[in-house]
């Protein structure tokens, strides 16, 4: 639970206003990304994520020796780190926990494509 609340109250805002700034703006013309609001946020996020980093260090998973649903929350916004600018490459620990969450099929590839009958 600690880790869940932390990512909705803590980490995952900061990098949801990156989504916004980067992806959602411009795929609904709102504007170009508020450099001002990136700046925070991407601060925000290096301060967060060296939080996460150091528990990282010698763990696999976030909550215990298993995948739960903490790490599938605090990761939600990871796959678009680069288009994001979210600067994931600065903290080894969160790029590898990510990289294992990676390997796994339905989290790298979320939305297969649907097989068409013919």
């Amino acid at each position: 639970m600690r880790w869940l609340s932390w990512a909705g109250q803590e980490f995952n805002p900061v990098a949801s206003q990156l989504y916004f700034e980067y992806i959602i703006k411009p795929r609904f013309n709102i504007g170009e990304p508020d450099t001002a609001a990136v700046a925070r946020a991407q601060d925000g996020f290096r301060r967060l994520a060296a939080i996460l980093e150091s528990h990282l260090q010698d763990r696999r998973w976030v909550v215990g020796k298993t995948l739960t649903v903490a790490d599938f929350s605090l990761a939600i916004t990871l796959p678009y780190a680069e288009a994001v600018h979210i600067p994931l490459a600065e903290f080894p620990a969160v790029q590898r926990w990510h990289d294992t969450l990676c390997e796994i099929d339905a989290w790298r590839e979320p939305f297969p494509e649907i097989a068409v009958a013919a």
